[in-house]
């Protein structure tokens, strides 16, 4: 329940929030059944992913994805480590990570 509620506050923070935070080079996991690619560019982008596609509520790494990438949105910690954070979530999860080739 307190992870719930903590999470809740999160998705508050990150609505308010208005700095996307974006870092250098995509991140590109396949998602779904049909495990369909998305490309996630941004702390802010990462952020909304967790909240709204992740498969592990609650995990310690989703968590810290969250706060790691609400802090870069606040200009609080820097996009490459939200970047860093948020593949150590998707490696928790086990998502495939696709080669990024060229452009967003």
């Amino acid at each position: 329940m307190e992870s719930f509620i903590r999470l809740n506050v999160m998705d508050n923070q990150y609505r308010a929030s208005s700095i996307p935070a974006e870092w250098g080079l995509p991140v590109v996991i396949e998602v779904g059944a049909h495990r369909n690619p998305l490309s996630i560019t941004s702390a802010l982008e990462a952020a909304c992913c967790l909240l709204d596609d992740w498969p592990l509520d609650g995990s310690e790494a989703m968590e810290n994805a969250l706060e790691v990438c609400f802090a870069a949105c606040k200009g609080r910690a820097r996009p490459e480590e939200a970047r860093l954070a948020f593949l150590q979530a998707v490696n928790e999860a086990e998502f495939r990570v696709r080669p990024h080739f060229g452009g967003h």
